[in-house]
């Protein structure tokens, strides 16, 4: 430990090339140390620009030295050793479309490119991104049938938001109802293909439980939805 502070460590790398070099995942960010020397160890942030945050994971990517860092609430970060050093250089990479906290990260093993990244638990559920060297895009896999993932549950001021992905093209409809059964609101009508994002305005309505019942296809999902 040397003088770690007294904190959760989720993960360490060492360094592919430097076997004395070590990075560890903590509660306030990605500290490392050039030697490993058991009680005499010294940690310090590997780099100054990454939020200090809790880091779930670490990875690295063999063919350009890139390592890739799962955050919980920012999402993914890549980096790589600043010149002359084993400190990292960040680059903020998303998801930016969903919510950002990672769990777990695996390069697909069948994509030669090593730019295809599946993430688990961003949001909740399995995510996947074709390149995550760019500002990435996450998506729900398609699947043999429809998928869907309702958050933040309780809502947040009265808003949440219902994701749908699809496998093909579809009729999709969408409402909203009360424990009575008694509609509420018609929240969609209409072809759909892909991804659906759908906000849930709750703003207007009581405080208590309501159904949200989606159907595509022949298909059909409820989900109940708490609205604060």
């Amino acid at each position: 430990e040397g003088d770690l502070a007294n904190m959760p460590i989720r993960w360490a790398l060492i360094h592919p090339e430097n076997e004395n070099v070590c990075y560890v995942a903590t509660e306030l960010g990605v500290l490392y140390t050039e030697k490993l020397d058991g009680a005499n160890t010294k940690w310090e942030p590997a780099g100054t620009n990454l939020p200090n945050l809790r880091i779930d994971m670490l990875r690295y990517r063999a063919s350009d030295k890139t390592f890739l860092i799962a955050t919980h609430g920012r999402g993914l970060f890549t980096a790589k050793n600043i010149e002359g050093s084993y400190a990292l250089h960040y680059t903020e990479r998303g998801p930016r479309n969903v919510g950002g906290r990672t769990r777990t990260i695996m390069f697909d093993p069948n994509d030669p490119s090593g730019k295809k990244l599946w993430a688990g638990s961003v949001s909740g559920g399995l995510w996947v991104t074709n390149n995550i060297d760019s500002a990435a895009h996450f998506y729900f896999p398609p699947a043999d049938k429809f998928n869907a993932r309702l958050y933040p549950n309780p809502s947040v001021n009265g808003i949440s938001k219902l994701e749908i992905a699809l496998p093909n093209s579809q009729e999709v409809k969408v409402n909203l109802y009360d424990t009575k059964g008694s509609l509420v609101l018609r929240l969609f009508e209409g072809m759909a293909r892909d991804n659906l994002n759908l906000p849930i305005d709750l703003n207007g309505l009581a405080d208590e439980y309501y159904i949200i019942k989606i159907w595509a296809g022949k298909e059909e999902k409820s989900f109940k939805i708490i609205n604060k």
